[in-house]
């Protein structure tokens, strides 16, 4: 039991440490809206979907790789953890309709021009910034 008149977490404590987290995020990463899909072949001066958001993100492996057969076709999916920070306007997660990222800056040059699609938005009671797990399909990026 805490002290009378004290508090266990102490009051704008997330917020205290989210400058550390915002001190881990390293790569830049633009949000879209996932809307029709692109026109093929592509037209002359077309230059695709514009984002709604770009921000500083730290992308990281979770350790799983799925795979299946799609329609005859091999489908490997990986999975990452993007961190963003909590000012971030909201991101939408699911198959369908979910927003999706593309890293624009990395310290790891195989990482930039990827497609990350948002499956998942964690929330908590204290948090330091936005967690989003987003999936790589690596037979189609």
């Amino acid at each position: 039991m805490p002290l009378p008149n004290t508090r266990v977490i102490p009051a704008n404590w997330a917020e205290h440490h989210r400058g550390a987290a915002t001190g881990t995020q390293t790569a830049v990463v633009e949000w879209f809206h996932r809307g029709a899909p692109e026109p093929w072949p592509l037209p002359d001066g077309w230059t695709g979907p514009e984002p709604f958001h770009q921000c500083t993100a730290n992308v990281q492996q979770i350790n799983t790789v799925t795979g299946a057969l799609v329609a005859d076709q091999p489908l490997q999916e990986r999975k990452y953890l993007v961190s963003i920070p909590m000012d971030a306007p909201e991101i939408r997660a699911g198959e369908q309709d979910g927003d999706f990222c593309k890293v624009t800056a990395s310290s790891d040059p195989l990482l930039i021009g990827r497609t990350l699609n948002a499956t998942d938005v964690q929330h908590g009671a204290l948090m330091w910034e936005r967690d989003i797990v987003c999936t790589d399909t690596l037979t189609q990026n």
